[in-house]
């Protein structure tokens, strides 16, 4: 990253939001300002001598104006730190977010169609930065075939590693090698789960045990 810039993790991603913002004025100029002999310098120099309505209207489209890039930026700072942040997607308004957002506490990202998939299962696991790299591989791989359900995911898979070596793209064979865990996993997980079922159909009684009428009449 030195002699681009950037030192850190951190000032890569700032400095690519802000690229991302500069795209962004770019379009809004280019679609709104220009076909009046306008760009945002000058649109924001004569704001008091334009028409108000004229104003508000332009400002009101440039608000919706959007690169709809989501990007991840992943590294290692000279101290061996790592580092991810996100930049892009869209705030609680809707309104198109492009700043660097810090999310190495929980350790884990995705972005695009199947982001919520991938990042559901993570969640749901409890993953955090203790777990090791096989666990986190499993998770990771998991996490990819689960996004997969979602129109549009490919189901082949690029795997690298991010550390003070620098980057690594891992193998083809190390990809089906992970691909068998996998299946050896969800094969597992499967019969565990039939066995269960077939537990809980004797258990039926208690389990389908129909709460005491008198007792809900009395709580209403």
């Amino acid at each position: 990253m030195k002699g681009r810039g950037a030192n850190t993790v951190q000032e890569a991603a700032e400095l690519y939001a802000k690229s991302l913002i500069s795209v962004r004025n770019q379009f809004a100029e280019q679609y709104y300002l220009s076909p009046f002999g306008l760009d945002l310098k000058s649109f924001l120099d004569r704001q008091q001598e334009l028409d108000g309505d004229f104003v508000a209207d332009i400002s009101e489209k440039m608000r919706t104006v959007e690169t709809g890039v989501q990007t991840l930026v992943a590294g290692v700072d000279a101290d061996n730190t790592p580092h991810i942040y996100s930049i892009g997607g869209h705030d609680e308004f809707g309104q198109e977010q492009l700043v660097a957002t810090c999310l190495d506490r929980r350790g884990f990202a995705a972005v695009g169609i199947g982001a919520r998939q991938f990042e559901t299962l993570f969640m749901s696991l409890g993953y955090d930065t203790t777990w090791k790299v096989m666990e986190a591989m499993l998770v990771m791989y998991s996490a990819k075939k689960q996004a997969e359900t979602s129109p549009g995911v490919g189901r082949f898979t690029d795997m690298f590693i991010i550390d003070h070596d620098g980057f690594r793209l891992l193998s083809e064979d190390s990809g089906k090698v992970l691909e068998m865990y996998h299946r050896q996993f969800i094969a597992s997980v499967e019969k565990k789960r039939r066995n269960t079922i077939e537990k809980m159909k004797g258990d039926t009684d208690r389990l389908l045990q129909v709460r005491n009428q008198a007792n809900i009449s009395w709580r209403q």
